[in-house]
């Protein structure tokens, strides 16, 4: 989800958010803002390389780096060109050298992992200049209980730091994506929510939170999650989480306080038929991670009250900008289109709201929203034409996209490049833009999905070891193509290398 002046999604943030969502990408590489950080600067990549093989040129390069720099200037934190240069001379000797500090193979061109690398080191760079995050970058207890006292003011800037602070921690319990968190995930959060009151000698009021008989401490979140959990329905939505992380435990460290665009679709239409239907098949895949968090930043844009809570004043804004998304497609019609009046078009939105607000209440929770959206792009997923890999019909129409997907500059020559790069960060588990034969389970994961569909359909690959069934030879023989495909004999296989390998050695084999 990365958007800005030079097409460029994923970054319509606050900056109070971009701040979080910088920090906590490039201080854990396991978090949910780091894999979206790898995928931008995958997208950026991918969109400058012109030829489709995994490599940008120095051509395409200048584009590259003008896309990166625009996310830090929408925010302050990176000089214009014009700031930096007083000559186009001077600026292309400046990329010039940036390229080839980059390029440590002296190919004339850039790999994935180098321009990952050199984005990585430079933003955590940057990012250690940046001010003290209040939550992250906590000082000591006197100045947290400053920030605490603004905090839990509504309207305030510091409420909402506090309110991206648990939307994170809420997002990274909601294990399954269905915008709930359930009570076995409670004690995990509420670690991690005094995580930092701890670290500075803050004593909550309630002796319960820190009970160490873990039974003890079992039955006391138990009760502490049912008697916040008004429902009764053992799940907690976001408003609810928002509302107990305020009021039971910020607030109690305060004892005098009383209680008182849409982003991340720069996408071409290929990739987007490749990312939608990705996501609504497979709840695991990066892509449904991708949207559960756009459908989150649209729901927390119209947040007004910063809550956890969408109101009927605010919903229109909502569909609006969830609309705008499969309508730059051509998958879904315009307003003037489904309704002849203003009348017309408020009484079909009242509707779906009250279809939303399934316990009456006159505001819908981020679940119901989540809920109610992925119904509807399941279900218009489902009136999509068929994606000649993901949806591959028989072993002769599979040929026919195999036999032009070969040849770049081909439409399907575009999707084999996608579903490739897709396999390829699947693969990539620690997000480093390689994939190694250290760890020969990663190669064997990648060529297991790489034959799923030839073999359902019932091609066979003239190379009888991709077939082998005994796993001690499967693994030698894996070992041996790994490193056969390995130029530089570094045990990792770059975006570029897996692209070659899987058109030469595996594609066209099959239809040679």
């Amino acid at each position: 989800m990365c958007t800005a002046t030079t097409n460029i999604t994923g970054f319509n943030k606050s900056k109070e958010d971009f701040i979080w969502f910088i920090k906590k990408a490039t201080s854990d590489r396991k978090s949910d803002a780091h894999g979206e950080l790898f995928h931008c600067l995958l997208k950026m990549f991918i969109d400058a390389d012109t030829n489709e093989d995994g490599l940008v040129s120095k051509g395409s390069f200048s584009k590259l780096i003008d896309m990166a720099a625009s996310i830090p200037r929408m925010y302050g934190y990176a000089p214009l060109d014009a700031d930096l240069y007083k000559t186009v001379a001077e600026k292309e000797k400046a990329r010039q050298k940036m390229f080839d500090s980059m390029d440590l193979k002296t190919t004339g061109v850039i790999t994935f992992d180098e321009w990952y690398k050199f984005c990585m080191e430079h933003i955590v760079a940057k990012v250690a200049t940046l001010a003290p995050h209040p939550i992250l970058d906590h000082g000591n207890k006197e100045e947290f209980l400053q920030f605490l006292k603004a905090a839990v003011k509504p309207g305030t800037p510091e409420h909402t730091e506090m309110f991206w602070y648990l939307v994170e921690l809420f997002t990274e319990s909601d294990s399954n994506k269905d915008g709930i968190i359930t009570k076995r995930a409670f004690a995990n959060i509420m670690d991690k929510l005094f995580e930092t009151p701890n670290k500075l000698g803050l004593v909550h009021p309630d002796e319960g939170m820190y009970e160490k008989d873990e039974d003890k401490k079992a039955a006391f979140q138990d009760a502490l999650f049912k008697a916040d959990n008004p429902v009764g329905d053992e799940k907690m939505t976001l408003d609810e989480w928002i509302l107990f992380a305020m009021e039971k435990v910020f607030k109690k460290f305060l004892p005098h306080t009383a209680t008182t665009n849409v982003t991340g679709f720069n996408k071409s239409k290929e990739d987007f038929i490749w990312f939608i239907k990705r996501a609504s098949s497979d709840p695991k895949s990066d892509a449904r991670c991708e949207l559960y968090h756009c459908l989150l930043k649209m729901f927390v844009d119209c947040d007004t009250n910063k809550d956890g809570l969408v109101s009927r004043a605010s919903f229109s804004k909502l569909i609006d900008m969830a609309a705008s998304i499969p309508r730059m497609y051509g998958y879904a019609p315009s307003d003037s289109e489904l309704y002849k009046t203003e009348g017309e078009k408020e009484k079909a939105r009242q509707k779906m709201f009250d279809s939303m607000d399934l316990k009456s209440t006159g505001v819908i929770t981020f679940d119901e929203w989540y809920d109610y959206s992925m119904k509807h792009i399941i279900a218009k997923t489902a009136t999509i034409p068929p994606h000649p890999i993901l949806d591959h019909g028989n072993k002769e129409a599979f040929l026919k996209v195999l036999k032009i997907a070969v040849k770049p500059g081909t439409p399907e020559h575009t999707e084999m490049f996608w579903f490739l790069t897709e396999l390829f960060t699947d693969s990539d588990f620690d997000k480093k833009g390689v994939i190694t034969i250290t760890d020969k389970k990663t190669f064997a994961t990648i060529m297991d999905k790489l034959f799923e569909t030839p073999t359902k359909l019932g091609l066979v690959h003239p190379d009888k070891g991709m077939y082998e069934k005994d796993a001690t030879k499967k693994a030698a023989f894996l070992n041996t193509l790994f490193r056969a495909n390995n130029p530089r004999g570094d045990e990792k296989m770059t975006l570029d290398e897996w692209i070659l390998f899987a058109m030469e050695k595996v594609f066209k084999v099959f239809i040679k």
